[in-house]
Formats: structure tokens, C-alpha cells, sequence
């Protein structure tokens, strides 16, 4: 029998800074980590608090749940620039389809026009996810030409 491999116990972490009753009645320093875009370190900044005590203070509750709202709104504002977007877009695409000279840009205003109807990925950029992974391409050799009979 192999005896297992002793371990050192895990470090314990360091105390965490408790946030400041004070902060939390504070309704500028909300606004201004909104505006500042949840940026903590930029917060910290533009203020004279330490990080640990900010990150003490957007952990609470009421904070927390006011920056998970305005990322909700701000997705939804985002959407629905980029439906917009999509609608303004699309009569420029149809002319060009029908009546580019060239066909190959026929051919790409085509393709957009089509990828338009598609509903965003799911993960929309927003969320800090990285988009799935697809399935590596594989090219193929291309067929041998015909033979004349």
C-alpha cells in the first residue's frame, strides 16, 4: 500500500474588510460605480477609499443586487440597439443584392441580409462568457476533375 502524500493545511485567507454602514446610505457613490461601469479600481480612484473596503461595500446585498439590475438593463438596451441597427441596415443590403454589379458583392449582401434573420448568439458578448467552441473545419482534398470519356 502507497501512503497517500502528506499535505500542508490551505492558508487560511485573509479577513475580509466589512463594509462601511456608512457607504451603503451613500446613493453618489452607487452612481458613480455605475457610471464608472463597475469599474472598483477606477472607484477607487475617484475616490479615497481603499479597494478592499469598496469591494467590501459592492458585495452587500443592496449594491449587488443594483449592479446585477443595471447589467439586466444595459443588455436589454444593447439588444435592442442592435435589432435597430439591423432593421436600418437592411433596405442598404437589398439594394446592393439587387443591383451591385459585381457578383460577388451580390453574393455578400445576400449573406448579411440572411445572417440579419438570425437571433443573436446566446451569450451575446455581454456576459463576459467566451462564445462556444465550434467544431474544428476540416478541409477535405477536393474531387479529382472528371475525365473525358
Amino acid at each position: 500500500m502507497i501512503d497517500p502524500v502528506p499535505t500542508s493545511p490551505a492558508p487560511s485567507p485573509a479577513p475580509a474588510a466589512t463594509a462601511d454602514p456608512a457607504l451603503a446610505s451613500d446613493p453618489t457613490l452607487l452612481r458613480t460605480y455605475l457610471a464608472l461601469n463597475l469599474d472598483l479600481d477606477n472607484l477607487a480612484n475617484h475616490t479615497t477609499l481603499p479597494l478592499d473596503t469598496l469591494l467590501a461595500w459592492a458585495e452587500t446585498p443592496a449594491i449587488a443586487a443594483a449592479a446585477a439590475a443595471w447589467l439586466r438593463h444595459r443588455k436589454l438596451a444593447l439588444e435592442s440597439a442592435l435589432a435597430e441597427a439591423r432593421l436600418l441596415i437592411l433596405p442598404a443590403l437589398t439594394r446592393l443584392a439587387t443591383s451591385a454589379e459585381s457578383p460577388l458583392e451580390r453574393r455578400r449582401a445576400a449573406t448579411l441580409i440572411m445572417r440579419t434573420d438570425r437571433p443573436p448568439r446566446a451569450n451575446g458578448g455581454l456576459s463576459g462568457e467566451a462564445a462556444p467552441a465550434s467544431a474544428p473545419r476540416t478541409s477535405s482534398p477536393p474531387p479529382p476533375p472528371p475525365t473525358p470519356p
